[in-house]
């Protein structure tokens, strides 16, 4: 009867210490998920923008229909300056190397980079809460800083002006249609 009281209290005690374990381990792995979950939708945020542009390795029309201005504005708004920065920066350099872009144009993705550093500070530090506002603002206030930076750095007038009205108009409809739901 000693024994089996022995084996039973080791028993609850292995019991309560794996069952304290458990819900620990649990309570960690939500804390490591919270944590990372920043992490993941930027990753996301960075590879979508980046493989939106993918087109543009077989099509050489200078469309402006991608998701680079749309997730930077997202995650600076969302996160801070700091992570609109990174993501747009990243963004920018994953959508010029799939679209092999880079021995093509190395000072448009300079230039670009620049912008889009521009566009993530912008997007945090305004002083209008929302997303749709501040998105369409900054796709408009692009493409007027852009176009003559374009011109001047030897950009193709036609490419151009095709780019920079599709550019405005699908980033105009996609903070008008998904905005609202961030």
């Amino acid at each position: 009867m000693k024994r089996m009281k022995r084996h039973t209290a080791k028993l609850l005690k292995i019991l309560t210490t794996r069952r304290v374990s458990f819900i620990l381990l649990i309570v960690l792995l939500i804390l490591v998920l919270a944590a990372m979950q920043k992490f993941l939708i930027c990753l996301l945020l960075i590879i979508t923008g980046g493989l939106s542009v993918l087109y543009k390795r077989f099509i050489s029309i200078g469309l402006g229909i991608d998701l680079m201005t749309f997730n930077t504005v997202i995650a600076a708004m969302k996160y801070g300056a700091w992570t609109g920065v990174i993501v747009g920066i990243a963004t920018v350099l994953f959508g010029y190397i799939i679209s092999n872009k880079v021995a093509k144009s190395p000072q448009g993705m300079i230039i670009n980079v620049v912008m889009f550093i521009l566009i993530a500070i912008a997007a945090a530090t305004q002083p209008i809460t929302s997303i749709v506002a501040t998105g369409i603002i900054i796709s408009i206030a692009y493409a007027i800083i852009y176009f003559p930076i374009s011109m001047v750095t030897g950009g193709n007038l036609q490419k151009l002006l095709i780019f920079f009205p599709t550019h405005i108009a699908w980033n105009v409809f996609l903070f008008l249609h998904f905005g609202p739901l961030i």
